[in-house]
Protein backbone atom coordinates (compact mmCIF):
# COMPACT_ATOMS: atom_id res chain seq x y z
CA UNK A 1 0.00 0.00 0.00
CA UNK A 2 1.70 3.15 -1.19
CA UNK A 3 1.97 6.47 0.61
CA UNK A 4 -0.60 9.23 0.01
CA UNK A 5 0.48 11.69 -2.69
CA UNK A 6 2.00 14.85 -1.41
CA UNK A 7 0.73 18.24 -2.57
CA UNK A 8 2.84 20.12 -5.04
CA UNK A 9 5.09 22.77 -3.61
CA UNK A 10 3.51 26.25 -3.62
CA UNK A 11 -0.08 24.96 -3.36
CA UNK A 12 -2.13 24.29 -0.30
CA UNK A 13 -4.19 21.14 -0.02
CA UNK A 14 -7.97 21.75 -0.33
CA UNK A 15 -9.80 20.88 2.89
CA UNK A 16 -12.13 17.90 2.68
CA UNK A 17 -15.80 18.99 2.85
CA UNK A 18 -17.94 17.54 5.59
CA UNK A 19 -21.04 15.63 4.53
CA UNK A 20 -24.19 17.74 4.34
CA UNK A 21 -26.44 17.12 7.31
CA UNK A 22 -30.11 17.98 7.54
CA UNK A 23 -31.53 18.53 11.04
CA UNK A 24 -34.37 16.22 11.96
CA UNK A 25 -33.39 13.46 9.56
CA UNK A 26 -32.19 10.06 10.75
CA UNK A 27 -28.43 9.80 10.61
CA UNK A 28 -28.13 13.49 9.73
CA UNK A 29 -28.34 12.86 6.01
CA UNK A 30 -31.20 13.16 3.53
CA UNK A 31 -32.50 9.79 2.38
CA UNK A 32 -31.67 8.93 -1.19
CA UNK A 33 -34.46 9.37 -3.78
CA UNK A 34 -36.13 6.15 -4.83
CA UNK A 35 -35.30 4.72 -8.20
CA UNK A 36 -37.44 6.09 -11.02
CA UNK A 37 -38.56 9.15 -9.07
CA UNK A 38 -38.94 12.37 -11.06
CA UNK A 39 -36.48 15.17 -10.45
CA UNK A 40 -39.16 17.81 -11.10
CA UNK A 41 -39.54 20.34 -8.32
CA UNK A 42 -42.65 20.45 -6.21
CA UNK A 43 -45.24 23.00 -7.40
CA UNK A 44 -45.13 26.31 -5.64
CA UNK A 45 -48.04 27.65 -3.65
CA UNK A 46 -48.85 30.39 -6.17
CA UNK A 47 -49.21 27.79 -8.95
CA UNK A 48 -52.67 26.96 -7.65
CA UNK A 49 -53.96 30.55 -7.73
CA UNK A 50 -57.11 30.98 -9.85
CA UNK A 51 -56.31 31.94 -13.41
CA UNK A 52 -57.53 35.17 -14.97
CA UNK A 53 -57.46 33.93 -18.52
CA UNK A 54 -56.82 30.54 -20.04
CA UNK A 55 -53.64 30.27 -22.05
CA UNK A 56 -52.63 27.00 -23.76
CA UNK A 57 -49.01 27.76 -23.00
CA UNK A 58 -49.68 27.77 -19.26
CA UNK A 59 -50.80 24.22 -18.55
CA UNK A 60 -50.66 24.65 -14.80
CA UNK A 61 -53.36 27.35 -14.94
CA UNK A 62 -55.74 25.92 -17.50
CA UNK A 63 -57.70 23.68 -15.14
CA UNK A 64 -61.32 24.72 -14.46
CA UNK A 65 -61.99 25.95 -10.96
CA UNK A 66 -65.50 26.01 -9.52
CA UNK A 67 -64.43 28.37 -6.72
CA UNK A 68 -63.02 31.01 -9.03
CA UNK A 69 -64.20 34.52 -8.15
CA UNK A 70 -66.71 36.05 -10.56
CA UNK A 71 -64.63 39.20 -10.93
CA UNK A 72 -61.74 37.15 -12.24
CA UNK A 73 -63.99 35.64 -14.89
CA UNK A 74 -65.01 39.06 -16.23
CA UNK A 75 -63.92 39.93 -19.72
CA UNK A 76 -60.47 41.30 -18.91
CA UNK A 77 -62.14 43.81 -16.53
CA UNK A 78 -60.75 47.26 -17.20
CA UNK A 79 -57.29 46.08 -18.26
CA UNK A 80 -58.19 44.84 -21.71
CA UNK A 81 -55.86 47.18 -23.57
CA UNK A 82 -52.97 46.50 -21.23
CA UNK A 83 -53.55 42.76 -21.20
CA UNK A 84 -53.77 42.49 -24.97
CA UNK A 85 -50.42 44.24 -25.24
CA UNK A 86 -48.76 42.04 -22.62
CA UNK A 87 -50.12 38.79 -24.00
CA UNK A 88 -49.59 35.83 -21.70
CA UNK A 89 -47.91 38.01 -19.08
CA UNK A 90 -51.18 39.74 -18.41
CA UNK A 91 -52.77 36.49 -17.25
CA UNK A 92 -50.64 36.48 -14.09
CA UNK A 93 -51.32 40.11 -13.24
CA UNK A 94 -52.85 40.68 -9.82
CA UNK A 95 -56.42 41.99 -10.00
CA UNK A 96 -58.37 43.21 -6.96
CA UNK A 97 -61.48 41.27 -6.03
CA UNK A 98 -63.78 44.21 -6.75
CA UNK A 99 -64.43 44.58 -10.47
CA UNK A 100 -65.66 48.20 -10.24
CA UNK A 101 -64.94 50.97 -7.76
CA UNK A 102 -67.31 51.33 -4.85
CA UNK A 103 -68.59 54.72 -6.02
CA UNK A 104 -69.99 53.12 -9.19
CA UNK A 105 -72.38 51.02 -7.13
CA UNK A 106 -73.93 54.02 -5.36
CA UNK A 107 -77.07 55.49 -6.96
CA UNK A 108 -76.24 58.75 -8.66
CA UNK A 109 -77.99 61.33 -10.76
CA UNK A 110 -76.73 61.83 -14.27
CA UNK A 111 -75.79 65.08 -15.88
CA UNK A 112 -78.51 67.38 -17.17
CA UNK A 113 -80.89 66.06 -14.50
CA UNK A 114 -81.34 62.61 -16.05
CA UNK A 115 -81.57 59.95 -13.37
CA UNK A 116 -79.28 57.00 -13.89
CA UNK A 117 -76.32 55.01 -12.65
CA UNK A 118 -72.89 56.42 -12.01
CA UNK A 119 -71.26 54.66 -14.97
CA UNK A 120 -71.20 55.74 -18.59
CA UNK A 121 -71.43 53.76 -21.80
CA UNK A 122 -68.56 54.45 -24.21
CA UNK A 123 -69.54 54.64 -27.87
CA UNK A 124 -67.73 55.59 -30.99
CA UNK A 125 -68.67 58.89 -32.58
CA UNK A 126 -70.31 57.06 -35.47
CA UNK A 127 -72.42 54.96 -33.10
CA UNK A 128 -73.52 58.06 -31.18
CA UNK A 129 -74.47 59.82 -34.42
CA UNK A 130 -76.46 56.84 -35.71
CA UNK A 131 -78.33 56.43 -32.42
CA UNK A 132 -79.13 60.15 -32.25
CA UNK A 133 -80.34 60.19 -35.85
CA UNK A 134 -82.75 57.31 -35.34
CA UNK A 135 -83.95 58.73 -32.03
CA UNK A 136 -84.71 62.11 -33.62
CA UNK A 137 -86.58 60.39 -36.43
CA UNK A 138 -88.55 58.33 -33.92
CA UNK A 139 -89.48 61.53 -32.08
CA UNK A 140 -91.23 62.87 -35.20
CA UNK A 141 -88.56 64.89 -37.00
CA UNK A 142 -88.17 64.40 -40.73
CA UNK A 143 -85.13 62.49 -41.96
CA UNK A 144 -83.25 65.62 -43.03
CA UNK A 145 -83.63 67.28 -39.62
CA UNK A 146 -82.87 63.97 -37.92
CA UNK A 147 -79.58 63.75 -39.80
CA UNK A 148 -78.75 67.28 -38.66
CA UNK A 149 -79.46 66.23 -35.07
CA UNK A 150 -77.14 63.24 -35.43
CA UNK A 151 -74.30 65.38 -36.77
CA UNK A 152 -74.84 67.90 -33.98
CA UNK A 153 -74.54 65.19 -31.33
CA UNK A 154 -71.38 63.88 -32.96
CA UNK A 155 -69.83 67.37 -32.98
CA UNK A 156 -70.67 67.94 -29.33
CA UNK A 157 -69.32 64.55 -28.24
CA UNK A 158 -66.12 65.16 -30.22
CA UNK A 159 -65.64 68.37 -28.21
CA UNK A 160 -66.43 66.56 -24.93
CA UNK A 161 -69.89 68.05 -24.45
CA UNK A 162 -72.84 65.87 -23.31
CA UNK A 163 -74.52 65.95 -26.71
CA UNK A 164 -76.38 62.67 -26.30
CA UNK A 165 -77.85 63.70 -22.98
CA UNK A 166 -78.87 67.09 -24.37
CA UNK A 167 -80.71 65.48 -27.27
CA UNK A 168 -82.37 62.96 -24.96
CA UNK A 169 -83.63 65.77 -22.73
CA UNK A 170 -84.90 67.68 -25.76
CA UNK A 171 -86.81 64.70 -27.16
CA UNK A 172 -88.36 63.89 -23.79
CA UNK A 173 -89.49 67.49 -23.23
CA UNK A 174 -90.98 67.87 -26.72
CA UNK A 175 -92.41 64.39 -27.19
CA UNK A 176 -95.67 64.22 -29.19
CA UNK A 177 -95.42 67.95 -30.06
CA UNK A 178 -95.70 68.62 -33.82
CA UNK A 179 -92.36 69.84 -35.20
CA UNK A 180 -94.05 72.76 -36.97
CA UNK A 181 -94.99 74.27 -33.60
CA UNK A 182 -91.36 74.19 -32.47
CA UNK A 183 -89.93 75.69 -35.68
CA UNK A 184 -88.65 79.29 -35.50
CA UNK A 185 -90.57 82.28 -36.73
CA UNK A 186 -87.74 84.41 -38.09
CA UNK A 187 -87.78 88.13 -37.40
CA UNK A 188 -85.94 90.54 -35.14
CA UNK A 189 -86.20 87.87 -32.46
CA UNK A 190 -86.66 84.23 -33.37
CA UNK A 191 -89.51 82.54 -31.48
CA UNK A 192 -91.47 79.33 -31.68
CA UNK A 193 -95.13 79.26 -32.55
CA UNK A 194 -95.86 77.53 -29.27
CA UNK A 195 -93.70 76.44 -26.39
CA UNK A 196 -89.90 76.37 -26.47
CA UNK A 197 -87.89 76.83 -29.63
CA UNK A 198 -86.23 73.66 -30.94
CA UNK A 199 -82.44 74.15 -31.22
CA UNK A 200 -82.13 71.66 -34.08
CA UNK A 201 -84.64 73.34 -36.39
CA UNK A 202 -83.43 76.78 -35.31
CA UNK A 203 -79.82 75.76 -35.92
CA UNK A 204 -80.65 74.42 -39.37
CA UNK A 205 -82.36 77.73 -40.21
CA UNK A 206 -79.33 79.62 -38.86
CA UNK A 207 -76.96 77.64 -41.09
CA UNK A 208 -79.22 78.13 -44.12
CA UNK A 209 -79.38 81.91 -43.62
CA UNK A 210 -75.59 82.10 -43.36
CA UNK A 211 -75.48 82.59 -47.14
CA UNK A 212 -76.54 86.22 -46.62
CA UNK A 213 -73.45 86.84 -44.49
CA UNK A 214 -72.79 86.70 -40.76
CA UNK A 215 -75.21 88.83 -38.80
CA UNK A 216 -76.52 88.99 -35.24
CA UNK A 217 -79.44 86.78 -34.32
CA UNK A 218 -81.42 86.62 -31.08
CA UNK A 219 -83.36 83.52 -30.13
CA UNK A 220 -86.00 83.66 -27.39
CA UNK A 221 -86.97 80.79 -25.09
CA UNK A 222 -84.59 78.22 -26.61
CA UNK A 223 -84.61 74.66 -25.28
CA UNK A 224 -81.26 72.94 -24.69
CA UNK A 225 -79.17 75.73 -26.25
CA UNK A 226 -76.04 73.57 -26.22
CA UNK A 227 -77.33 71.89 -29.39
CA UNK A 228 -77.07 75.22 -31.22
CA UNK A 229 -73.24 75.29 -31.13
CA UNK A 230 -72.59 72.88 -34.04
CA UNK A 231 -74.86 74.87 -36.36
CA UNK A 232 -73.23 78.15 -35.36
CA UNK A 233 -69.82 76.65 -36.10
CA UNK A 234 -71.00 75.53 -39.55
CA UNK A 235 -72.35 79.02 -40.29
CA UNK A 236 -69.07 80.61 -39.14
CA UNK A 237 -66.96 78.23 -41.22
CA UNK A 238 -68.99 79.06 -44.31
CA UNK A 239 -67.85 82.68 -44.25
CA UNK A 240 -64.52 82.35 -42.46
CA UNK A 241 -65.82 84.40 -39.54
CA UNK A 242 -66.06 83.93 -35.79
CA UNK A 243 -69.47 83.77 -34.12
CA UNK A 244 -70.13 84.20 -30.43
CA UNK A 245 -72.99 82.17 -28.97
CA UNK A 246 -73.96 83.31 -25.49
CA UNK A 247 -76.71 82.99 -22.94
CA UNK A 248 -76.71 83.78 -19.21
CA UNK A 249 -73.86 81.82 -17.66
CA UNK A 250 -72.32 80.57 -20.91
CA UNK A 251 -70.25 81.97 -23.78
CA UNK A 252 -68.50 80.23 -26.67
CA UNK A 253 -66.70 81.58 -29.75
CA UNK A 254 -66.81 79.22 -32.74
CA UNK A 255 -64.97 79.38 -36.04
CA UNK A 256 -63.78 76.99 -38.72
CA UNK A 257 -62.07 74.20 -36.77
CA UNK A 258 -61.84 76.27 -33.58
CA UNK A 259 -63.76 76.58 -30.34
CA UNK A 260 -63.00 78.96 -27.46
CA UNK A 261 -64.98 78.82 -24.23
CA UNK A 262 -65.64 81.61 -21.81
CA UNK A 263 -67.86 81.18 -18.76
CA UNK A 264 -69.52 77.76 -19.01
CA UNK A 265 -71.38 77.30 -15.73
CA UNK A 266 -74.76 77.12 -17.51
CA UNK A 267 -73.55 75.08 -20.47
CA UNK A 268 -75.89 72.21 -19.63
CA UNK A 269 -78.97 74.37 -19.10
CA UNK A 270 -82.24 72.85 -20.24
CA UNK A 271 -83.68 76.22 -21.25
CA UNK A 272 -82.39 79.71 -21.99
CA UNK A 273 -84.64 82.75 -22.05
CA UNK A 274 -82.43 84.55 -24.58
CA UNK A 275 -79.56 83.33 -26.75
CA UNK A 276 -77.51 85.68 -28.91
CA UNK A 277 -75.39 84.74 -31.91
CA UNK A 278 -73.25 87.55 -33.34
CA UNK A 279 -69.93 87.92 -35.18
CA UNK A 280 -66.81 88.95 -33.24
CA UNK A 281 -63.37 89.87 -34.62
CA UNK A 282 -61.21 87.55 -32.50
CA UNK A 283 -62.19 84.46 -30.49
CA UNK A 284 -61.62 84.79 -26.76
CA UNK A 285 -61.52 82.01 -24.20
CA UNK A 286 -59.92 78.65 -23.52
CA UNK A 287 -59.65 75.89 -26.06
CA UNK A 288 -61.49 72.62 -25.78
CA UNK A 289 -59.60 69.30 -26.16
CA UNK A 290 -60.92 67.08 -28.90
CA UNK A 291 -62.16 63.60 -28.08
CA UNK A 292 -62.74 60.53 -30.20
CA UNK A 293 -65.28 58.67 -28.06
CA UNK A 294 -68.78 59.49 -26.86
CA UNK A 295 -69.79 58.79 -23.25
CA UNK A 296 -73.52 58.33 -22.61
CA UNK A 297 -75.04 57.72 -19.23
CA UNK A 298 -77.41 54.74 -19.02
CA UNK A 299 -80.52 56.93 -18.64
CA UNK A 300 -79.66 59.02 -21.71
CA UNK A 301 -78.89 55.98 -23.84
CA UNK A 302 -82.07 54.21 -22.74
CA UNK A 303 -84.13 57.29 -23.66
CA UNK A 304 -82.53 57.53 -27.11
CA UNK A 305 -83.06 53.82 -27.71
CA UNK A 306 -86.74 54.13 -26.78
CA UNK A 307 -87.22 56.85 -29.39
CA UNK A 308 -85.16 54.91 -31.94
CA UNK A 309 -87.35 51.84 -31.40
CA UNK A 310 -90.28 53.76 -32.87
CA UNK A 311 -88.64 53.55 -36.29
CA UNK A 312 -88.69 49.74 -36.27
CA UNK A 313 -91.50 47.80 -37.93
CA UNK A 314 -93.32 45.47 -35.52
CA UNK A 315 -92.98 41.74 -36.05
CA UNK A 316 -96.32 40.43 -37.38
CA UNK A 317 -97.51 37.31 -39.13
CA UNK A 318 -98.40 39.35 -42.22
CA UNK A 319 -94.87 40.69 -42.39
CA UNK A 320 -93.41 37.19 -42.20
CA UNK A 321 -95.69 36.01 -44.98
CA UNK A 322 -94.58 38.97 -47.06
CA UNK A 323 -90.92 37.92 -46.72
CA UNK A 324 -89.70 39.77 -43.62
CA UNK A 325 -87.02 37.96 -41.68
CA UNK A 326 -86.80 34.21 -42.14
CA UNK A 327 -90.47 33.86 -43.05
CA UNK A 328 -92.01 30.56 -42.00
CA UNK A 329 -88.78 28.59 -42.12
CA UNK A 330 -87.52 29.83 -38.76
CA UNK A 331 -89.07 27.36 -36.31
CA UNK A 332 -86.41 27.35 -33.58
Amino acid sequence: MGAAPRPRPGRRAAPRRAPRRTPGRAGGRAPPAPAGASRRRAPRADRRAPALRRDPRQHDRCRPDADRHAAREALLLRGGLLRSALGSLGAHRNVPRRALPARAARPARGRLGLAGGGGVTPLSLGEAEALARKAARGAGLDWGTAEEAGRAVRWLCAHQFPGGEALAGLLIASDRVPPARRAPVCGMVWRARAGCLCPVTAGAALADRAGAGPHAVTLADLAWPLLLLPFAQAAAARHGATLRVAWPGFRADVAAGALALGPAEAGEAARAAEVTCRPVPVPQGEGRPRGYRAALRPAARAALERFAARTYAPATQAGRLAGAGAGLTDND
